[in-house]
């Protein structure tokens, strides 16, 4: 049976459709995943989430916050932990009717946690994420998606500094955070790389070349 999901218009108090960071706000995350970091240490060194339930959950996130970086990488992941392209697809687009349960309760809690800019989450909503999961499954999954959101975002931060560079900024950012972000960015960028490369079976220009082309057809929900 499926299991109804509404979506909800954005409305005041949610964040934007690709919302960015502003150095404040970076600082402030940056200390609030130094808290986490023991859950975080749990769920990639212990196992206490099952690997690809982690890497559909950083899809839905990324769909959420339109992070085409993020998308890209941890969809790629995603398939090395078994994940199907279907599923893949209805992650992209929150089609959460086409998921399973758990993922349906987690992505729905994530979506609407996310666009509120983890603000109060809606009563029915918060009530299905309690009744499908346990407290430390709930952490766990809390801790996912404000590491998701922190790359997500300071990836989009570097988005719109690219586009600012191209005649076309993005609202709400500001040059002096789009530079500093982007220097970090630019690091992390480096590091993975070689992962990615190694992944896809690619050089630089291959893997350019399919993230270019992942780029042109990445479609979440606004």
């Amino acid at each position: 049976m499926k299991l109804l999901s509404k979506k909800k218009p954005a409305g005041t108090g949610r964040a934007p459709a690709k919302p960015v960071f502003r150095l404040p706000e970076l600082v402030r995350e940056s200390a609030m995943l130094a808290s986490l970091s023991p859950r975080l240490m749990r769920v990639y060194l212990n196992g206490s989430m099952e690997g690809d339930f982690r890497e559909r959950l950083w899809v839905a996130t990324s769909a959420v916050n339109r992070c085409r970086y993020c998308s890209y990488m941890h969809q790629n992941w995603a398939r090395l932990e078994g994940v199907s392209d279907e599923e893949i697809r209805n992650l992209e687009h929150l089609d959460l009717d086409r998921l399973d349960r758990r993922m349906h309760m987690a992505a729905e809690f994530a979506e609407d946690w996310v666009r509120k800019n983890f603000g109060s989450v809606e009563p029915d909503i918060d009530r299905r994420f309690r009744d499908t999961f346990l407290t430390c499954e709930r952490e766990d999954i809390r801790a996912v998606i404000r590491l998701a959101n922190f790359a997500n975002r300071a990836s989009n931060t570097f988005d719109a500094f690219l586009g600012r560079l191209g005649g076309k900024p993005i609202a709400g950012s500001r040059f002096v955070d789009e530079v500093a972000i982007s220097a970090l960015v630019g690091g992390a960028v480096v590091g993975v790389t070689p992962a990615l490369m190694a992944m896809r079976r690619k050089g630089p220009v291959g893997l350019f070349r399919e993230f270019r082309a992942f780029s042109r057809r990445f479609s979440p929900p606004s």
